[in-house]
């Protein structure tokens, strides 16, 4: 996320992003750090977090919902697919 910005701006989109994290339930930031902090596949993921991978597709789609709807983290989540 941090390539597609500013140099300048990636300290605020930081603190939005832990702001906006600490939104979200437990397992939905555990799905978003293996998956895309840790590069884990949804097969990984689930078989950590001991759930299906349709958990897994669930969590990860309805926490990048919730943070697309936090304005400073929209633009740089475009990309960003469950």
């Amino acid at each position: 996320i941090a390539a597609r910005v500013s140099p300048g701006a990636c300290g605020d989109l930081r603190l939005d992003l832990l702001e906006a994290l600490s939104h979200l339930s437990r397992r939905q930031r555990a799905v978003l750090v293996l998956r895309y902090f840790e590069d884990l596949s949804e097969e990984s993921t689930a078989a950590l977090l001991g759930c299906s991978v349709g958990t897994v597709k669930t969590h990860a789609s309805r926490a990048l919902s919730r943070l697309r709807e936090t304005p400073g983290l929209a633009p740089a989540l475009q990309e960003v697919t469950p």
